[in-house]
């Protein structure tokens, strides 16, 4: 038998990767039209949250008050199906936005900035296609022993529902709303997340020539100035959560 060198090894876990990239596609925003919620229950029963149907029900009504299509009655006919992973607790990087854990402070020390956390990731995929799917990945505070069932369940619909509303509002996909749906939204809805993760581009300004060229007389002598190189856009992440939004900027003037 032939025995594979180096070359080929790299060679085939490249054709491998490639494959298992092209598999993945993006969604077809203008086809969702009604969202099933899934909870996965293994991690649930664990903490003694035996019955998920309060959970679910929560979590669909605080993100139904922002037009998410997430029907909440039986025998509907879905589209796209959200599912929610809940990861065990770990110890891990302090989560993002403002939490009680802030982990330890000394940047020398193996558990600079760590606490316990909860990872959640919602993942919206297409019914007729599960290749089509985007996903969230986040963490938040585990809960602190001994565990209180009813405070547990409350902090897993507000955590639930703010990953899958930072997913849903990322897709930009529901079309504007009607006048009827803007009258009857002129209140804030009851929920809000409590904390919400924007990225948004930051337009850099054009640079402007301070001894421009001047014109020559000759047209055959003329020189095309080449044009400027082009920057990499610079990313402002904006925190928002129940008080004042943090905002960070990414670039050579940090933040």
């Amino acid at each position: 038998m032939k025995t594979l060198t180096p070359i080929h090894i790299l060679a085939l876990i490249g054709l491998l990767s490639g494959i298992n990239t092209s598999r993945a596609q993006p969604l077809d925003k203008q086809a969702i039209k009604a969202i099933d919620l899934q909870l996965a229950r293994q991690t649930l029963v664990k903490w003694g949250l035996t019955d998920t149907n309060a959970l679910r029900a929560a979590v669909i009504g605080n993100l139904s008050q922002w037009r998410f299509p997430l029907p909440a009655g039986n025998g509907q006919t879905y589209t796209h199906t959200l599912t929610v992973e809940i990861g065990d607790s770990k110890y891990d990087q302090t989560p993002v936005g403002f939490s009680f854990s802030s982990g330890n402070s000394d940047p020398r020390a193996p558990g600079f900035q760590k606490a316990q956390v909860i990872p959640i990731q919602c993942r919206l995929s297409a019914n007729a296609n599960p290749n089509q799917h985007e996903e969230l990945d986040m963490t938040f505070s585990a809960p602190s022993s001994p565990i209180n069932t009813h405070k547990l369940q409350e902090s897993l619909i507000e955590n639930i529902s703010g990953v899958c509303f930072d997913l849903l509002d990322s897709l930009k996909f529901l079309p504007p709303p009607t006048a009827a749906q803007a009258a009857a939204t002129i209140s804030k809805p009851t929920w809000m997340p409590s904390v919400q993760v924007e990225t948004v581009p930051v337009p850099q300004p054009q640079p402007k020539l301070e001894n421009p060229p001047a014109a020559t007389a000759s047209p055959a002598t003329a020189t095309a100035t080449p044009p400027p190189a082009t920057q990499e856009p610079r990313q402002q992440l904006i925190i928002h959560n129940q008080g004042t939004p943090m905002i960070l900027k990414f670039g050579h003037e940090r933040r």
